[in-house]
């Protein structure tokens, strides 16, 4: 009896033929478990490194806030604070306000930068006797800062409505006693003796270096900056969701209002 390779039309025997399929099936199998694997790798949404992952992306150096940092700065405070007046007022208004802690007398400007080079957060304020540096700077740059204030509001109508609505009045009783607004005041017996207290007015850090300390190493230094000027206190407002930020850097809640803006404000102090 012939066996099954011998029969008439076959091509071979057939026993060698079956390794062979099974190679092919085998490199078959591999081939579609390969590209299935590949399929899944570049559909698979790319996801951004968790924050524990990232280096800090500050340097921790404190450093004088410079003329070159203004439209930087500018930039970081109206992504910051865009519902803030002079955010809504725009970056060359900024950028004119923000100018005047580098002048003015007892004004504090302090930066800190990424490992990069690039500006990563700021802090102003001041330690003027009586905290007046909003007359220091109307006194230095009262007309530029007019002209730039009047050049944003009319181009922004809505921002121009309220500030009729919510400061008009408050900056027209300012104007029409402006000269002795702009006289400097000395600092009384009173406040020579007791020690002066430091005002921070804005302090502000980029998205990027939030988490790495950045903030945390501002109003420290802006503490410290104050001490050293004489200030035996310092003082500050927030919006009432930074508390616990402000708690854990020794400052305490002194009183709670709503801002002429509607939103809640909470004034916080402490001992230096």
């Amino acid at each position: 009896m012939a066996i099954d390779g011998d029969a008439p039309g076959s091509a071979g025997p057939r026993l060698p033929v079956r390794p062979a399929a099974a190679e092919v099936a085998a490199l078959v199998a591999l081939a579609l478990a390969a590209a299935r694997l590949a399929e899944r790798m570049l559909s698979r949404p790319r996801q951004a490194p968790r924050p524990a992952d990232r280096p800090p992306a500050t340097a921790g150096a404190v450093r004088p806030l410079e003329p070159g940092d203004l439209a930087h700065a500018a930039r970081l405070h109206a992504d910051a604070l865009p519902d803030g007046f002079f955010a809504q007022l725009g970056p060359h208004f900024l950028s004119r306000y923000l100018a005047t802690f580098l002048d003015a007398p007892g004004a504090l400007a302090l930066a800190v930068d990424t490992p990069d080079g690039q500006l990563a957060g700021f802090v102003v304020g001041s330690a003027s006797p009586g905290a007046s540096h909003h007359r220091s700077a109307l006194r230095l740059h009262g007309w530029s800062l007019l002209l730039a204030g009047v050049l944003a509001l009319s181009t922004r109508p809505r921002v121009l409505a309220h500030f009729v609505q919510t400061r008009a009045g408050r900056y027209a009783r300012a104007l029409l006693s402006l000269r002795q607004r702009l006289e400097p005041r000395p600092a009384s017996r009173g406040q020579r003796s007791a020690g002066r207290t430091a005002v921070l007015l804005h302090v502000v850090v980029s998205p990027a270096a939030r988490g790495h300390g950045a903030g945390r190493t501002l109003v420290a230094a802006f503490a410290d900056a104050g001490l050293a000027a004489g200030c035996t206190r310092g003082r500050l407002v927030s919006f009432s969701d930074t508390e616990g930020f402000y708690r854990r850097l020794g400052w305490v809640p002194l009183s709670q209002r709503v801002d002429r803006d509607g939103r809640d404000v909470v004034t916080y102090g402490r001992d230096f």
